[in-house]
């Protein structure tokens, strides 16, 4: 069945039914793909992702450059670490990312990427496929958060953000 909402969403996020990952997955298509990891792996991360935006830009700025919230479907094997404070609440992760580059004037690769989100700041991390080294290509703070901005889906919860999958003993039948 679609995905419905209850309650009006404000005008400004609205089109996230119709595109809530910013390449035309609606809400509904999203949820499946969300649903699929939580099946594979008990549980599943949503990072709300927002672009940067420049120091002092206004909202008129934004909405000229199109910016607005978006949902990434993060898998568990995706999520190579977190920290929690000692109220329960995410400090850190560190999630695995691999983006299309073009190399040369005709092939494309595959890199690596780690984004570390904290509460208030991230950072990029790019993995150079010859040395094996990370380098950070960018960082920033997050305007008015205080929270990690990822959000943990589970199916069957065995711990803080651990789970197991929830077809898994039919699996050993």
């Amino acid at each position: 069945k679609p995905v419905t909402l209850t309650g009006a969403l404000p005008e400004r996020l609205e089109i996230l039914k119709k595109d809530a990952d910013g390449t035309g997955l609606s809400l509904t298509q999203f949820g499946r793909s969300l649903l699929d990891s939580v099946i594979d792996y008990g549980l599943a991360h949503i990072l709300v992702d927002y672009p940067q935006i420049a120091e002092g830009a206004t909202k008129a700025d934004e909405d000229a450059i199109g910016a607005r919230p978006k949902f990434v479907c993060v898998a568990p094997p995706d999520l190579l670490s977190w920290s929690a404070d000692v109220y329960g609440n995410l400090a850190e992760v560190r999630i695995r990312e691999n983006r299309t580059e073009p190399v040369g004037e005709y092939e494309d690769a595959i890199v690596e990427y780690i984004r570390v989100l904290r509460k208030t700041s991230w950072e990029l991390w790019r993995k150079d496929p010859d040395a094996k080294t990370y380098t950070k290509t960018a960082e920033g703070m997050f305007k008015g958060m205080d929270r990690v901005p990822l959000v943990t889906v589970y199916a069957c919860q065995t711990g803080y953000m651990t789970g197991s999958p929830p077809l898994l003993k039919l699996a050993y039948l």
